[in-house]
């Protein structure tokens, strides 16, 4: 995104841990959000409940966009939300995320290609063995 190709970065980490630089590199954005070259957005998502402290594990997301393609962190906001209430993943929620990220659609069908057999390990424990449903 520094260099000017892709119009979104994304970046994740626990949201109670002491804030790492290498994990989401805000200091880096900094400058350019300041200049008003990019944007910037973050939010907190509260998912499961971890057994060992009974408490949410808590994620933090920071998105940069460049400042004519906002719209997509709230696009893409809205992808993470519906994929943590889905559980995880599936190939339509790594397309939509891989377009707004700014990959090519070939780019896209060689991610998703390698992710097919997580899609399905994924399909069946929440389904079950839907292969002579017709």
């Amino acid at each position: 995104m520094l260099s000017g190709v892709k119009p979104l970065a994304m970046f994740y980490g626990d949201a109670d841990s002491e804030r790492d630089e290498r994990i989401i590199p805000e200091r880096r954005f900094s400058p350019y959000v300041q200049k008003g070259q990019f944007v910037k957005q973050e939010f907190i998502l509260e998912c499961a409940v971890d057994p060992r402290t009974n408490k949410p594990i808590r994620v933090r997301y920071v998105f940069y966009a460049s400042a004519s393609e906002q719209w997509r962190m709230d696009a893409m906001r809205l992808t993470v939300q519906i994929m943590a209430r889905m559980g995880g993943a599936d190939e339509g929620l790594d397309r939509m995320m891989g377009i707004l990220l700014g990959h090519s659609p070939e780019e896209v069908d060689e991610f998703v290609g390698k992710c097919t057999t997580q899609y399905r390990k994924f399909a069946l424990k929440r389904y079950g063995d839907i292969s002579g449903v017709q």
